[in-house]
């Protein structure tokens, strides 16, 4: 009987009221079993040992939970993880050897016990170790820009454990793998995956950059993912950063929930990312977003003398990007303040705060660009017919910035009653400069399913 109920004990162990046995067990080996050993052998025998015996169970348990603790503190990184096992299974044995002492004096048959012991400790070996690689998952973040390369050593929720930035190359491809190389050495063995966000048609599913944006005299048809993986020996995944961006805010950011947004990351140009159907919409040919390319003025457009071959004349263009990126209004500003040819241009952050002291320049420069972006997020909610407008980019901090085009956006929806587009609701982004990292793990994890 005794024999059958413990194997009926261990298959269950082992067969489904694991959880059950997982919490038992502790509270057995360092409370009930010593004061069973205290009271069969102090009280109804009386025999000479029972003390140091009992004690022996309970310390020996206890070195047992040291020994995991101490495991998952300083041994819980290959290629030490066996050491930490080797300790949990080492200090098992004393209670092992204590207990079958004890089921060998009243009778029992020991090997169940000892059994029950080894097997639980095995199992928070495993429990332990499965817990610490868990916790132990790193990401190598980087965001490619036209003028720095920002870069994170992320966990799995994309916060941040370390990091920095190097000035990006222009020059080649090997002096930009040769830089990305240089910051992720030092983190080599820390991360198990590289997420990538980066300017230009980036295929992300194939790993191609088509285009580089500012990198485009090198970055042109590359695998780019391909080559960074070949330098850091890690799965690595390559995103455009205006649909970084969008995922970010649609992971855990201002359109977290909602099935159909959009990102506008008002920079030198219009960054931006479309969530529809709750995933970011890549494009049949990796080239959905660029809102940067909208037509701003069709005569311009349609005369036989118009070209466009430089990334560095999209300001210049009859494009949206020249007319209601934070470039626009420093160009605007500028017009209003009548600003020489070649003089310094101010800054963005100068121009709010010529607002905020009420300058009339700084204030019709400003309702001038918000029109034109309102003018622009009218065109896009009429093809594209979402929730949210999530506005970010450096200028999108400024307090005024919004508001004013939360207006000139009313404005134009009440004196265009025919049309049949709704008026979507205008959010600031929540992740600013960091956007595009966090988005770019998120793509990873869409690309590499656990």
């Amino acid at each position: 009987m005794q024999q059958m109920s413990a194997a009926a004990g261990m298959h269950l162990y082992a067969n489904g009221y694991r959880p059950v046995m997982d919490a038992l067990l502790p509270l057995l080996l360092y409370c009930v079993l010593p004061c069973v050993v205290l009271k069969s052998f102090c009280i109804e025998y009386s025999e000479k040992g029972a003390v140091e015996l009992a004690v022996g169970i309970a310390a020996g348990a206890g070195m047992l939970r040291l020994s995991m603790a101490v495991s998952w503190l300083f041994f819980r990184k290959a290629p030490w993880r066996q050491i930490g096992t080797v300790l949990i299974i080492v200090n098992a044995a004393p209670i092992g050897s204590n207990i079958a002492v004890y089921a060998q004096r009243l009778g029992l048959d020991s090997s169940y016990a000892v059994q029950m012991v080894w097997r639980w400790a095995l199992h928070e070996s495993e429990n332990n170790q499965q817990k610490a690689g868990d916790k132990m998952k790193q990401y190598l973040l980087i965001d490619i820009g036209g003028t720095f390369i920002k870069y994170s050593l992320a966990d799995e929720q994309a916060r941040k454990i370390s990091g920095g930035k190097v000035p990006t190359p222009l020059t080649n491809m090997d002096d930009l793998l040769a830089a990305i190389e240089g910051f992720a050495a030092p983190l080599q063995g820390q991360f198990v995956g590289c997420a990538i966000s980066m300017p230009g048609r980036i295929d992300t599913r194939n790993g191609i950059a088509h285009t580089g944006g500012m990198l485009s005299a090198f970055m042109w048809e590359q695998p780019f993912a391909a080559q960074v993986e070949a330098r850091l020996g890690v799965p690595v995944t390559i995103a455009n950063d205006g649909k970084c961006a969008a995922a970010a805010e649609g992971w855990t950011g201002a359109l977290a929930g909602v099935e159909n947004g959009l990102v506008l990351a008002l920079g030198t140009g219009i960054g931006g990312g479309i969530i529809l159907n709750g995933k970011v919409l890549m494009g049949a040919h990796a080239a959905a977003g660029e809102v940067s390319g909208l037509v701003s003025d069709i005569s311009k457009m349609a005369d036989d003398d118009f070209k466009l071959t430089s990334v560095e004349r999209y300001s210049e263009a009859p494009l949206w990007s020249g007319m209601a990126s934070a470039s626009g209004l420093i160009f605007e500003y500028a017009r209003q303040k009548h600003l020489p040819t070649g003089s310094p241009m101010p800054t963005g952050e100068e121009i709010f705060a010529a607002y905020n002291a009420g300058e009339p320049e700084a204030q019709k420069a400003l309702k001038i660009f918000a029109r034109r972006v309102a003018v622009g997020i009218l065109s896009l909610q009429h093809v594209l017919d979402v929730e949210k407008v999530a506005i970010g980019g450096g200028i999108s901090a400024a307090e005024a910035l919004l508001p004013t085009i939360q207006a000139e956006l009313d404005w134009l929806f009440e004196r265009c009653t025919v049309m049949p587009a709704v008026k979507p609701e205008l959010v600031r982004c929540r992740y600013g400069n960091d956007a595009n990292l966090i988005g770019a793990l998120k793509l990873f994890f869409e690309q590499n399913p656990a």
